[in-house]
């Protein structure tokens, strides 16, 4: 976007508008920009402001800013100095933690916070105790601008207190109220006061809900737990189910009977029956002298129509299935060998040379193809250059709105380093210590020109117009800094800046 300035004040702002009167900037020579230094400069005590507040901030002498209004950021602040000073009523801190002695790799200073008492009497402090590192308050005569080992009187810390207390307090010999201790469910013990001036003894007693109230196991596994009392070693011990019947000997671990079934009739088999394996439709049943049972398949008896892998298909003979060749085609046979068909194609258009079937050259022509038969679809990308197109075979005619884009033109670009008519797109001046006057080219509807200064020189770039066209009104228009840059248009009548 370029904007053709109205005045220009080299001490001062340019300000831009039709005429004087749609200025956006005032121009004040006491304003300065310092270019080698970069620095934007207002007169001493000079003020910056809104049309609502023309002091909010004041810049003295001395480089003091105050802001006399509200001040929000919305970044990050860093104060670099040696002491930041906050009178405010009320101080409202949204972060959740509070670090103080930021940035030390090592510490030898109390930390914590000091409150100011006045005349009251000494301050009253928090802090962390980096001597004995532990957190103390009391009241010291330090102040905020003190390092270092602080000195400290305990204070009272009034507050109830939940956790483990250890340390050095003064402990209590004896409860003063004394509380009972009890305990019921499946172990019960009587009641005994404690008031923590001797030790305690609980009678405990095992009840019968233990064993009454539990739910009852049904399937039992060998590696499940049995609860004992072992009169050796007086004392209650475990043992496994397997272990458990091993130890009963004899028929302790005997089994009377099991069940066996197929799924839907369940058998009992008693203790000294024969279980026997009879032998079914297609399968026979072997036994040996190791306790084994061998199960071998009757081929002689198994239907394999009846299977349920059975593929008909595999069963055709082969001899019996036979492939013909259709129009253009020749080959095929019957399928008990690998089979194959040839193309039958023109020799003056189509060739084929091992598996690849190509149309050679000039074997197609214009006369061949049916309207519309080739479009775009059917084009890969770059498949047709300039060269295979004749001198006007493509007009306006032929191109639709969008075909034709920026990144399709060519455009001209040219440095120029002396006063002359405007014959490229782009223009690169230097003007060096003297103005150089460029002059537009004849008005042609949708040309655009680009002029730029390059250079740091004092000399300006002067564009004037060409013939009787104005440029926006006017008959000239210039730049005067470097990388200053403008964009005309002409509508086939005048020239615009744009």
């Amino acid at each position: 976007m370029s904007y053709r300035p109205i005045d220009r004040n080299v001490n001062g702002v340019v300000y831009f508008g039709d005429a004087a009167t749609d200025a956006t900037f005032e121009s004040n020579s006491a304003l300065t920009y310092d270019a080698s230094g970069s620095a934007l400069q207002i007169p001493n005590g000079g003020t910056i402001g809104s049309q609502g507040d023309a002091d909010a901030i004041t810049i003295a002498s001395d480089g003091v800013v105050t802001i006399s209004q509200n001040l929000s950021i919305t970044g990050d602040l860093t104060v670099n100095g040696s002491t930041t000073t906050v009178s405010t009523t009320n101080t409202v801190v949204s972060d959740t933690l509070i670090e103080l002695n930021n940035g030390a790799s090592t510490n030898a200073n109390d930390c914590g916070i000091v409150i100011e008492r006045g005349s009251t009497g000494d301050n009253a402090i928090f802090v962390w105790d980096e001597s004995v590192d532990k957190f103390t308050l009391g009241t010291t005569t330090a102040t905020g601008a003190d390092t270092g080992n602080l000195t400290i009187t305990t204070g009272t810390l009034v507050a109830n207190v939940e956790g483990n207390v250890t340390g050095n307090a003064d402990t209590a010999t004896a409860l003063a109220t004394g509380r009972n201790f009890s305990v019921t469910g499946e172990v019960t013990a009587s009641a005994v006061s404690f008031d923590g001036s001797g030790a305690v003894a609980l009678s405990a007693s095992l009840d019968a809900t233990a064993i009454t109230g539990q739910t009852a196991e049904t399937s039992i596994a060998d590696d499940d737990v049995i609860l004992i009392y072992d009169t050796t070693a007086t004392a209650l011990r475990k043992m496994t189910k397997a272990n458990f019947v091993s130890g009963l000997g004899g028929g302790g671990g005997s089994m009377t009977n099991f069940i066996i079934t197929d799924g839907s009739t369940p058998q009992t088999v008693d203790n000294g029956e024969t279980i026997t394996f009879a032998d079914g439709t297609g399968a026979e049943f072997v036994t040996s002298a190791t306790n084994t049972v061998t199960v071998n398949s009757v081929d002689s008896e198994i239907d394999h129509d009846s299977l349920s892998n059975f593929v008909a298909n595999e069963h055709i003979d082969h001899t019996s299935v036979t492939l013909t060749a259709g129009d253009g085609l020749t080959g095929g046979g019957d399928i008990s060998a690998n089979r194959s068909f040839a193309v039958n194609v023109d020799d003056s258009t189509i060739e084929i040379n091992s598996d690849t079937v190509r149309v050679k050259d000039l074997g197609i022509s214009t006369a061949k193809l049916a309207a519309d038969a080739v479009d775009g679809t059917k084009l890969a990308d770059d498949a047709v250059d300039s060269e295979h197109y004749t001198d006007g075979s493509i007009d306006t005619a032929h191109l639709s709105a969008s075909s034709v884009t920026e990144a399709k033109r060519s455009r001209t670009a040219a440095a120029v380093t002396t006063t002359s008519t405007i014959s490229s797109d782009i223009n690169l001046v230097t003007t060096s210590g003297s103005n150089k006057t460029l002059t537009l080219p004849s008005v042609s509807t949708g040309q655009i020109v680009y002029v730029k200064k390059v250079d740091s020189g004092t000399g300006n770039v002067i564009i004037q117009r060409g013939g009787s066209a104005t440029i926006d009104g006017a008959t000239t228009v210039s730049l005067y800094a470097q990388f200053e840059s403008m964009t005309l248009a002409c509508d086939g009548t005048n020239w615009h800046v744009v």
